[in-house]
């Protein structure tokens, strides 16, 4: 049966029946027997404790009511629910619920929870001799010890009905308990128990065996907060006789010259972890620094792998003599990496000025469950600056390969055989190693601290992990991802001619007798695909691919010099580059495993030579240059990978065969992480700031990108990963652009705006600078002038760089506009006046001209023209001018209106021209 539901109803039997049913028997025959069983059948998959439960009842609570009133008696109510609780904490207890008049409480252990009682009915004995009479509060207390079902707020089970019964049993200041705190709790000095009769006791069952703890004269120490050190083992991932040597060493704790004796008790638990009371926190530091240091010794790790123990320091109220529980204080152990120190919030307080003691900053919002790593830091005037920073390292990497066997092909696991490698039923493709990229280092430990435990403890199958257990076991068998079987039904048919590209296909399914016997390698039936091979031989004798499967058979059969030669002869009828590069890395991955790495390493060569640009074959170069000593090339090489191809800082970091290299390449990557961090944290400050400036100057769309890239960013901080780092800077810079863009837009628009209103300016100075008549202008000058000292202020647009310099800057140019348009209007006016004025007087000029040459030639030109004219016409016969007079008038008259409609004609055309000495708007 499953766990319930949270939403689930919980079996619910009538309480009558259960207290009867838990009391019927002997206290021999465990009372909490017979409803255990049925709440056990309910919630099969729940926790079950030992635990020590305590109950206080407030004796005459309902004639104080009757009496004194509800107000009152809710008072009196609350100063026992404050006065309980504050001793319960004190013990180390849980306030499990207070109901009515009554309150319930669980300990780890016997003794807590009977010091504990001892306590309140002092402190209440204390609080009687200063009340009145009729405000005193008297208790009765019931405990009891026995297992139960725990939940996250409660607590179920036949001990929890034993001791409301048993308080029910007591007097007023009087303590009940169980046969089971009295067996566990004769260690409290001057404490006298005394055997309760029932059978004259009211509703008492028959077969209870319970006592009345006798407390007046018991002597018990107050708890005094102290320090603890906790080394819980791991002996799933650590040498195969690691419980051995942690038997011996707990057992031998006290001769272990080599251990700092900074601890005043030391405690063996349950689990067989132990736990040290310590002097200060300072002393723990050291003890515990003292103890894997110890443990790292005899257990020959002279790499940087972890010592198999978890070890927190932490502080507890402790009275002396009693065995502190894990249950005191909330632990994710899964959080914990073995060999490193970890401190709780108070513990890092009393550390926090010593200058030598490195405190790994926490992602998470500060709690009392939270834990800090610490470090020892390297202070020799020796080091670089990248060893002076502590740098964690993956510490799983001998965990990964330890076994029995030798190395699998396909994964370098030594705990199977290549036939029984779960990689082979991996899908080619897993973007695991990515996904590792955007976990804290100390997340990928957790995951495959998890991994490695599961994976010793059962077989190595993927479907038996939870999600995150999975990460781990999927990113582990794609470190060898190109030696594997999924890996050549990807690239077997590819006809692409890169190995990039052949990489990132799909793969084809297909069937024939080839996928025939991959299918039959897969699952290990060796016979099938030998016979198979057979007929595929006869039928395709130029296939590589058969030649590789034959070279796969004799792999899984450990039979690696055939092997060798059929991928040989695979590479002969290899027609591609990705083909040819494919056999070339699994006749290395054969040389390798045949102990003559200098072939391996030729074949690595010639994979380059063929394409230098494939990072695997870089990757194995660096490995192959680490081996022969050459680090400081192979660590540049590594770095410049690593740019090219950011998976290659999780390859590097998790890589079994990295493990003996971890001294000169951890520091390498560690400085990498923390160059990308603060290149991150610095961008990330830029486009906060430039974001929150122009978060107004922002289109609504745009706003939407730039605030979803801005959560991202958040979020990927929070990470605390190398990929999260590196994609946050790239998220920042797109912030900075975005918000960059919309500001040069801003700017744009402003320029243009402040460039005509200066272009207008610049036209209406002139207009009056060039004004005939000045007195009309003058005012308007020294108006333009002002303005155009604003805009020489304003112009400035590419200073802006907030919404509300730029709104500043459109109301002045809005403002500016306003007043030149009125300006404007009347230099509009000005200018037509003028026009109208300089009209008339050249209208007048050509007038007055035309008018003299008509009258000149009238009255003094025209006589002399007279009498040779009659002379003319006479020879014509046509009649002669008898009075000259009137022709002279009729001359003058026509004469004049012609120069009067010509003038005016001439005056209107020189509206018209480009006169440059009037001025015009």
């Amino acid at each position: 049966m499953g766990r319930l539901s949270p939403l689930s109803p919980r079996p619910v039997l009538p309480i009558t029946h259960l207290i009867t049913m838990s009391l019927i028997t002997s206290s021999e025959e465990k009372p909490f027997n017979n409803y255990l069983t049925v709440l056990l059948d309910a919630y099969q998959d729940d926790p079950l404790k030992d635990i020590a439960v305590l109950f206080t009842d407030v004796v005459g609570s309902t004639k104080y009511f009757k009496i004194y009133g509800d107000m009152d008696g809710r008072e009196m109510l609350r100063q026992h629910q404050n006065l309980a609780s504050s001793v319960i904490d004190e013990y180390k207890g849980k306030l499990i619920k207070a109901i009515g008049d009554s309150v319930m409480a669980s300990f780890a252990g016997p003794s807590e929870a009977l010091r504990a009682a001892i306590k309140m009915q002092r402190i209440f004995s204390a609080y009687n001799d200063n009340a009145a009479g009729e405000h005193r509060i008297h208790i009765r207390i019931g405990v009891h010890f026995g297992k139960v079902i725990v939940e996250e707020k409660d607590i179920y089970g036949d001990v929890v009905n034993v001791a409301s019964k048993l308080t029910n049993l007591a007097n007023g200041d009087e303590i009940y308990i169980s046969k089971e705190i009295y067996e566990r709790a004769q260690d409290i000095p001057g404490i006298h128990f005394e055997l309760v009769n029932l059978w004259n006791a009211k509703d008492a069952p028959s077969g209870l065996t319970m006592y009345k703890a006798v407390w007046e004269n018991a002597i018990i120490a107050e708890p005094v907060l102290k320090t603890f050190i906790h080394v819980h083992p791991l002996p799933d991932i650590g040498e195969t006789d690691f419980s051995r040597i942690w038997e011996n060493f707990i057992g031998n704790l006290d001769a272990e010259d080599a251990i700092a004796k900074g601890y005043e008790e030391e405690y063996i638990l349950p689990d067989r972890s132990l736990s040290l009371v310590a002097n200060d926190s300072i002393y723990a530091i050291s003890t515990a620094e003292s103890i894997l240091a110890h443990l790292g010794s005899i257990t020959e790790k002279d790499a940087p792998s972890p010592v198999p123990v978890q070890v927190i320091i932490y502080k507890l109220l402790h009275t002396e003599g009693n065995m502190p529980a894990l249950t005191d204080i909330e632990v994710k152990w899964d959080g914990i990496s073995p060999g490193g120190i970890y401190v709780s919030p108070e513990v890092r307080l009393d550390i926090k000025d010593e200058g030598d003691i490195f405190v790994e900053p926490s992602t998470a919002e500060e709690t009392q469950e939270t834990l800090y790593r610490i470090y020892r830091k390297n202070i020799s005037q020796e080091t670089t600056e990248e060893q002076q920073v502590p740098v964690q390292a993956f510490l799983y990497q001998m965990t990964l390969m330890d076994g029995t066997y030798a190395s699998c092909y396909y994964c370098g696991n030594r705990r199977h055989y290549p036939s029984d490698c779960p990689s082979k039923n991996i899908p080619g493709k897993t973007s695991a190693i990515s996904q590792l990229g955007y976990l804290s280092l100390s997340t990928i430990n957790d995951l495959f601290l998890r991994y490695a435990t599961a994976s010793l403890a059962s077989s190595d199958n993927g479907s038996l992990y939870d999600a995150a257990t999975e990460q781990a076991y999927l990113a582990f068998y794609e470190l060898k991802r190109i030696f594997q079987l999924p890996f050549f039904r990807i690239i077997w048919n590819n006809p692409a001619n890169r190995w990039e590209r052949v990489k990132q296909s799909a793969g084809q399914s297909e069937g024939g007798i080839v996928w025939l016997i991959q299918d039959s390698l897969r699952v290990s039936d060796h016979a099938r695909a030998q016979s198979l091979l057979e007929q595929a031989l006869d039928t395709f004798p130029d296939d590589y691919k058969v030649y590789c499967l034959l070279g796969y058979l004799n792999i899984e059969q450990n039979d690696l010099s055939p092997a060798k030669e059929h991928f040989k002869k695979a590479y002969t009828y290899a027609k591609t580059k990705p083909q040819r590069i494919f056999v070339l890395f699994q006749l290395a991955r054969l040389y390798s495993l045949l102990n003559n790495p200098q072939k391996a390493h030729e074949k690595i060569n010639n994979i380059l030579v063929i394409d230098h640009g494939c990072t695997e074959a870089i990757y194995q170069d660096i490995i192959w240059k680490l081996q022969q000593k050459k680090e400081k090339a192979a660590i540049q090489q590594l770095a410049g990978l690593v740019r090219e191809n950011r998976d290659y800082y999780t390859i590097a970091l998790i890589d079994p065969e990295m493990e003996p290299y971890k001294a000169i390449v951890v520091p390498k990557l560690g400085a990498m992480f923390n160059k990308a961090k603060d290149a991150a944290q610095s961008r990330f400050e830029d486009a906060c700031t430039i974001l929150k400036n122009t978060k107004e100057l922002l289109s609504q769309m745009k706003l939407a990108e730039t605030e979803s890239l801005h959560a991202k960013v958040e979020e990927l901080m929070k990470s605390d990963s190398y990929f999260g780092y590196l994609d946050a800077v790239r998220y920042s810079d797109s912030i900075v652009t975005a918000c960059e863009n919309s500001l040069k837009e801003q700017k744009k628009d402003l320029s243009g705006i402040i460039d005509q209103l200066l272009q207008r300016l610049e036209r209406a100075l002139n207009f009056v600078k060039r004004y005939r008549y000045r007195q009309f202008v003058d005012s308007h000058y020294k108006h333009l002038m002002l303005l155009k000292v604003r805009m020489d202020d304003i112009k400035g647009a590419e200073k802006c760089s907030v919404l509300w310099q730029f709104d500043a800057c459109h109301a002045l140019c809005k403002e500016t506009a306003g007043e030149l348009d009125s300006i404007e209007s009347r230099l509009k006016r000005l200018e037509i006046i003028q026009q109208v004025v300089h009209t008339f007087f050249n209208f007048l000029k050509y007038c007055s001209a035309l008018l003299s040459i008509v009258f000149f030639t009238g009255i003094f030109i025209f006589p002399f023209f007279v009498d040779p004219l009659n002379a003319l016409l006479s020879k014509f016969e046509i009649t002669s001018i008898s009075s000259t007079w009137s022709f002279q008038k009729t001359f003058l008259v026509l004469g004049g209106i012609a120069s009067f409609i010509t003038s005016f004609l001439i005056s209107v055309k020189d509206i018209f021209k480009d006169d440059q000495d009037i001025p015009t708007l």
